[in-house]
C-alpha cells in the first residue's frame, strides 16, 4: 500500500458504535483495504485512525501513506472541532491536517455521505420496499436508523445532485394515534429532550421494548437493541411488538420527510438496523404509515422506497464527497488549514 496512487483517498465512516475505513479510488469508485473498528476499543479518534493506517491486530500487512482523507461522521461538521453525537470521540480538522501533513481533508455528516453514494449504488445492493413513480427533477430522500437517526436529501441542480446537510434525526417525534400519545408521554419521562431518534435508533428499540414490558406488566428479558431484535426474529411476542412499533413510527417519519423536502423521486432507507430486521417489516404498518397523510396521501404514496443493502455505502459516499464541487466548502487544504 505504500505505492498507493496519490489521487487515492483514505475514507472513513465513523458512527457512534463502529468506524469503517478504506482506500477509495476516484477513477473507478472502488474500495480496498476495508476495515471495521469498534470505537469503544480506542482512547480517541487519532488512536483509531493510526490503528487503521498501520494494519493493527486485524492481520493487515499494509502501512498506508495518507495524503488525502475524507471522513463521514455522525454529528455536525461546521466547526473545526468535530464531536460525534453518540460517543465521546472528537477531533480538530486543522489538527488532522497538521499531524498527518494532509494535502486535503474533507469532513461531512455521515448521512451526507450516504446520500452522495446513492447515484452510484449497484442495483444489486438495493431492495425495493415500495414501487412507485420517480418524478424527475425532484429531490431524493436518504435516511436511516442506526446508533442515531440520519437524514439527508439530494437536490437536483444544473451540475448534478446537491446534498442537504441536516440533523433531521433530531426533529420532534410526532405521535399518530392515541396509543402513540401514551408512548410519547412515557418517553418524555425517559429523556431530557424528546426527538425522533429517541425512538428511531438502537436506543429507541430499547426504549420501545421497555415501554411494552411496562405496559404488558412483563419482565424485561433483554436489554440491548441487538438482543431485542434477535428475540423478535425468534418469535418473542413482546420484542416483536417493540420492533413493529419501531417500523410503524419509521413509516410515519418517512411520510413527514417526503412532505418536508418534496422528495418525490425516491426514498433510500439506509443504516444498520432495518436490513437486520427486514423479515419483521411485513408484520408492521410501515408501508401504510409511509403512505397516509390525508389529502396528501397520493402525493407521498407514489414515491418509491428502496432499502440500501451495501454496508460500505458511507465509505463510497465519503469518497464521492471529496470529489464533489457541491461540497467543496467541506474540504480544507494544507494552505487553508
Amino acid at each position: 500500500m505504500n505505492g498507493m496512487n496519490d489521487t487515492s483517498v483514505i475514507v472513513g465512516d465513523v458512527g457512534g458504535t463502529n468506524a469503517r475505513f478504506a482506500v477509495f479510488a476516484p477513477q473507478t469508485g472502488t474500495l480496498s483495504s476495508i476495515r471495521i473498528l469498534q470505537c469503544a476499543d480506542y482512547v480517541d479518534f487519532i488512536a483509531m485512525l493510526d490503528a487503521y493506517l498501520a494494519g493493527g491486530d486485524a492481520g493487515g500487512d499494509y502501512n498506508i501513506a495518507m495524503h488525502r482523507l475524507s471522513l463521514a461522521v455522525a454529528g455536525p461538521v461546521d466547526d473545526d472541532h468535530v464531536s460525534l453525537s453518540n460517543n465521546d470521540m472528537s477531533f480538530s480538522k486543522r489538527g488532522l491536517v497538521s499531524q498527518y501533513q494532509l494535502a486535503e481533508l474533507t469532513v461531512v455528516n455521515d448521512f451526507t455521505a450516504q446520500a452522495m453514494a446513492v447515484p452510484y449504488l449497484d442495483p444489486a445492493h438495493l431492495k425495493t420496499l415500495r414501487t412507485g413513480i420517480a418524478y424527475d427533477n425532484t429531490p431524493i430522500l436518504v435516511l436511516g436508523p442506526g446508533t442515531g437517526m440520519g437524514f439527508s436529501t439530494l437536490v437536483p441542480t444544473a451540475s448534478g445532485w446537491r446534498p442537504l446537510e441536516t440533523e433531521g434525526g433530531n426533529i420532534g417525534l410526532s405521535p399518530q394515534s392515541a396509543d402513540e400519545d401514551m408512548l410519547v408521554s412515557w418517553l418524555r419521562n425517559q429523556t431530557d429532550y424528546l426527538v425522533s431518534e429517541t425512538a428511531l435508533s438502537g436506543r429507541g428499540i430499547e426504549y420501545l421494548y421497555a415501554y411494552w414490558a411496562e405496559k404488558e406488566a412483563e419482565e424485561l428479558r433483554f436489554t440491548t437493541a441487538a438482543e431485542i431484535g434477535d428475540a423478535a426474529l425468534s418469535g418473542d411476542l413482546l420484542a416483536e411488538k417493540a420492533i413493529c412499533q419501531f417500523f410503524d413510527i419509521l413509516g410515519s417519519y418517512i411520510a413527514d420527510g417526503i412532505l418536508a423536502t418534496g422528495s418525490r423521486h425516491a426514498v433510500y432507507l439506509s443504516g444498520g438496523i432495518v436490513p437486520k430486521l427486514l423479515d419483521l417489516l411485513p408484520k408492521s404498518q410501515f408501508l401504510a404509515r409511509a403512505g397516509i397523510r390525508g389529502v396528501h396521501s397520493d402525493y407521498i404514496n407514489s414515491v418509491p422506497i428502496h432499502l440500501v443493502m451495501d454496508p460500505y455505502a458511507g465509505l463510497s459516499g465519503a469518497g464521492y464527497s471529496a470529489l464533489s464541487r457541491e461540497l467543496s466548502h467541506r474540504t480544507i487544504t494544507s494552505e487553508t488549514a
